[in-house]
């Protein structure tokens, strides 16, 4: 059992709706929250030897868990991997359970600048990584000097920038790799004046989005040359409710649960906001929130 072989938590029937930005989602089967490497090797060990399905977790940001929930295990990442170590000529080791906001104040508590851009992005580190996050015109990849992933087989390798496939909102990954921890390239500035303009992108962020309430970031990529959120404002979509979710009015490119909503919800005005903006304007959109789980309820998983 995965339970007698880490250190750290290992729980049955789970709602996803605790563990996800969005506060929706179904039951999970089994969920473990590995506390070190060592845990996570034990975790993949335990799962190729029983060939259980598995998802990797952060903070449940940028996810959709659909209401049927998820089968096999989840490996949350929330409760471990969080260290920050400053590491010689202005770098930083950051572990991928680590938080986004952890991080950037870890970086200007050591005078290091370069992540302030950072500054309100909701998730893990890893999660970061994996999507390529950005704002402001910077991107993950413009920072990152190398990244640790841990194979199916419990091995860690690491992997220079120039060796890793970054695009817009991803990095490719091989199956079964999974972000255990990154080294930032940074630059050594003055504490108070990287404490401001981070404040700043967070006043930014904060004056057009609708943080502080339960979305998953945006919902769709930017296309090439426009913005999505422009595009379904233009369709007529700010407002639009379905059930208890909501198409922001702050910002078209989010959807807000207002309060008990469910996966199908937000799926069907997902759907809409799809179809009404390659109707008015030819543009298909593409998906920036990654959707997982079940439609139906199946037979749990036993590991």
């Amino acid at each position: 059992m995965l339970s007698q072989r880490i250190k750290g938590n290992v729980d049955t029937g789970v709602s996803m709706g605790a563990h996800t930005t969005f506060k929706v989602g179904g039951t999970a089967d089994v969920v473990a929250y590995p506390l070190d490497a060592a845990d996570l090797r034990e975790t993949f060990l335990t799962v190729r030897e029983s060939d259980t399905p598995c998802f990797v977790l952060g903070l449940g940001s940028n996810l959709l868990v659909k209401d049927g929930g998820i089968r096999g295990l989840v490996i949350n990442l929330s409760k471990g991997l969080k260290e920050i170590k400053l590491l010689n000529n202005n770098r930083l080791l950051v572990g991928a359970g680590a938080t986004m906001a952890a991080t950037v104040a870890g970086a200007a508590k050591e005078g290091l600048e370069g992540l302030e851009f950072l500054s309100g992005i909701p998730g893990t580190v890893g999660g970061a990584v994996r999507m390529n996050a950005g704002a402001f015109g910077k991107e993950m990849k413009d920072v990152i000097e190398s990244v640790t992933f841990m194979d199916s087989d419990g091995k860690e390798r690491i992997f220079n920038r120039e060796d890793l496939s970054f695009s817009y909102r991803n990095l490719d990954l091989k199956e079964g790799q999974i972000i255990t921890a990154c080294t930032f390239a940074l630059n050594k500035g003055d504490e108070k004046e990287i404490r401001s303009r981070t404040k700043q992108y967070a006043l930014d962020r904060g004056s057009k989005q609708p943080l502080g309430k339960p979305t998953a970031g945006s919902v769709f990529k930017n296309p090439e040359g426009d913005f999505a959120g422009r595009l379904i404002e233009a369709a007529g979509l700010k407002g639009l409710t379905i059930g208890k979710a909501k198409i922001s009015e702050k910002h078209a490119n989010f959807i807000e649960n207002c309060g008990g909503a469910k996966a199908s919800h937000i799926l069907e005005l997902i759907e809409i906001a799809k179809k009404r903006v390659f109707d008015n304007s030819g543009i298909v959109l593409e998906m920036e929130v990654k959707i997982v789980g079940e439609e139906l309820t199946q037979e749990a998983s036993t590991i």
